[in-house]
């Protein structure tokens, strides 16, 4: 027997690959002939990643709130023992 070349080896890894992939995508409901269905798919995928970065921004901003709340009472609470002369 001889031994693959390497375009032989190319080639069997990469059809070795697409269909690992596409046996993949139909355990995850998937089915890869079907255009509509992959455009689905990459939408959904869009879709969570824009809630990802959504859900992100509100923690940045809360968190951001949250500080200035805390801040805003410590000075409020300062200013009221030196409006009381400090007693």
């Amino acid at each position: 027997m001889m031994p693959l070349t390497s375009s032989e080896i190319e080639h069997i890894a990469q059809e070795s690959a697409r269909k690992a992939v596409r046996e993949l995508l139909l355990t995850m409901g998937v089915d890869t002939s079907d255009p509509k269905a992959v455009i689905r798919m990459q939408k959904n995928i869009a879709h969570i990643d824009s809630w990802r970065e959504a859900s992100e921004t509100m923690r940045n901003h809360g968190l951001k709130v949250a500080v200035g709340i805390i801040v805003s009472g410590v000075l409020g609470a300062v200013y009221m023992l030196f409006q009381r002369g400090g007693h």
